[in-house]
């Protein structure tokens, strides 16, 4: 597991959650997974940016396989 902090938020990436990332990067044909994985994580900023905004600081945010945390 990798743990790094940004703003002082607990941030923990699995190693798996990069496996995917990169296997479903690599056996892309058609291009659609950068744009994806984008989407992605743009989305899960909107949650981080509207917990900062209500002044609620989440305790940690878990990359996974298969899903994103947020305590």
């Amino acid at each position: 597991m990798i743990n790094f902090n940004i703003f002082g938020i607990k941030f923990l990436v699995s190693i798996g959650f990069m496996g995917v990332i990169c296997l479903m990067l690599y056996i892309d044909r058609v291009g659609l997974m950068l744009p994806t994985i984008l989407a992605v994580f743009l989305h899960e900023m909107g949650h981080l940016i509207t917990l900062l905004v209500f002044k609620v600081k989440p305790q940690r945010v878990e990359l996974k396989v298969g899903a994103i945390v947020i305590v």
